[in-house]
């Protein structure tokens, strides 16, 4: 992953929306032409696992996660 986007829903309202760039393990960037990413953009973004710990508490409770993607991004999670 080199970047990660959650939005929080509560009831029909968003309640909070965090977008953050991720420095992947490899240096080389797949799909720059589909999302824009360039390998200079990430060069010092945090690591995933750091992300991931600021973001995980917006899923504290949730019942229901909606993803535009979702095998693709559940196969990126599980890899991270």
């Amino acid at each position: 992953a080199c970047a990660v986007g959650v939005t929080r829903v509560e009831g029909l309202r968003v309640v909070r929306t965090e977008a953050v760039l991720i420095r992947p393990p490899r240096r080389r960037i797949l799909f720059t032409g589909v999302h824009g990413i360039t390998e200079a953009m990430v060069a010092d973004a945090e690591a995933f696992a750091g992300v991931w710990r600021r973001l995980a508490p917006l899923l504290d409770g949730v019942t229901l996660l909606a993803a535009h993607n979702a095998a693709f991004d559940r196969r990126v999670l599980e890899a991270c």
